[in-house]
């Protein structure tokens, strides 16, 4: 049922125009940035995603957005990607929000509660088509070394915005640690003078100040 309502949506779109004219605004108001190309249609993800299951809002957004991504030199099977991954927004917004209904419902736990928390440690799910968009993770020509240190780009920013949303790690975040956690999301995205991998190595050590202060901690319970 979902798939046939998909596809009247897609019927109407395309004997319309809507998609071509939609594709003309977002690059308009983008002012030819793909960032904030993206950002537009994050937005639309997470508008369709409150009201569509994941295959409809895919089949929908990829009607409009991929044609619009293609515009900016994407490829067409990375456009397809971006756009069904930020299409699983659906698995977390409310009020369709299965993935976070199913495991409230494991967790016997209050359901509309459980999205709100699945959605605000999920806002790391915008950050990958950034990543697919602006790194080597679907570069079928990069050396294998540029690969991994796109891997670890890209799981440096989600862990780095998981725990400065949510302050904490392995023990609660003090507010500098929380800052820095914070810093670390623009400086490993945008890798200002190639500086990315400081972004990663300050994660790093904030992970062993938090393995380091959490032993001690144990210890003086202990006693």
């Amino acid at each position: 049922m979902a798939c046939g309502a998909a596809g009247i949506i897609v019927g109407v779109v395309g004997q319309t125009g809507i998609g071509l004219q939609f594709t003309q605004f977002v690059m308009d108001f983008s002012g030819g940035y793909m960032l904030v190309a993206l950002g537009l249609v994050s937005i639309m993800a997470l508008v369709l995603g409150m009201g569509l299951p994941v295959t409809a809002a895919y089949i929908v957004l990829a009607v409009m957005a991929v044609p619009m991504l293609g515009d900016f030199g994407l490829p067409l099977l990375t456009a397809h990607l971006i756009v069904f991954w930020l299409s699983q927004t659906s698995n977390v917004t409310p009020p369709i929000a299965l993935a976070a209904f199913a495991g409230a419902g494991v967790a016997n736990a209050n359901p509309m509660k459980s999205s709100v928390e699945a959605f605000k440690l999920a806002v790391g799910l915008f950050i990958i088509p950034i990543m697919m968009a602006y790194t080597d993770l679907l570069n079928p020509d990069v050396s294998w070394l540029g690969f991994l240190f796109a891997i670890a780009q890209t799981s440096t920013i989600i862990v780095a915005l998981a725990i400065a949303i949510e302050g904490y790690m392995l023990r609660r975040l003090t507010l500098i640690e929380r800052l820095v956690a914070l810093f670390i999301v623009p400086l490993v995205l945008f890798n200002p003078f190639n500086l990315g991998i400081a972004g990663v190595a300050a994660l790093l050590v904030l992970l062993a100040i938090q393995w380091q202060s959490r032993d001690v901690i144990k210890r003086s319970d202990n006693h």
